[in-house]
């Protein structure tokens, strides 16, 4: 005899293989969303949505799971949206139709901005650092080299003196 979670087992795959082809043939989102790098001057990323359907859609653009903007293209339009991104920081930008999230992507903004200088010596903004005297790494160098010549230079007098002064024959 078959026991129930046998044959409930055995029909997982039947299941699967019934339901599978109907998700294969769902349509497509008609939504088609593109999104730009991040403009270093304005600090803007624009997302680009182009409605490929056979009628109007409706959508939303979130950023990190803030309502930015909404619009409804009709067939064929395209409407471009910008979101800010704070420099040196990042978001996730989602764009949503009906409830179901069409694209979503994490924007960086690494772009570098240009520091406020008055002159060439402004104190590591301009073109020179302030002389703060010679390197540590020479200076440690320099002092490990004379450490060594120091004790070389003792080992080797020890050794001339140490056996004639202990071993006479």
């Amino acid at each position: 005899m078959i026991s129930p979670l046998r044959l409930a087992l055995a029909a997982v795959p039947v299941g699967a293989a019934i339901i599978v082809p109907g998700i294969a043939l769902a349509e497509p989102p008609p939504l088609k969303v593109e999104f730009s790098d991040v403009n270093c001057r304005s600090n803007q990323v624009t997302v680009t949505i182009t409605n490929q359907g056979s009628k109007r859609t409706e959508y939303t653009v979130l950023k990190d799971g803030e309502r930015i903007d909404r619009g409804d293209p009709d067939t064929g339009e395209t409407n471009k949206e910008t979101v800010t991104v704070d420099p040196r920081d990042s978001a996730r930008i989602t764009v949503v139709s009906n409830n179901v999230e069409v694209a979503e992507e994490k924007v960086y903004n690494d772009c570098k901005r240009k520091p406020y200088h008055r002159n060439n010596n402004d104190w590591g903004y301009g073109r020179r650092l302030p002389y703060t005297g010679p390197p540590a790494d020479l200076m440690g160098k320099l002092a490990t080299g004379a450490g060594l010549l120091m004790v070389g230079g003792i080992a080797w007098w020890m050794s001339a003196i140490w056996p004639r002064e202990t071993f006479r024959f």
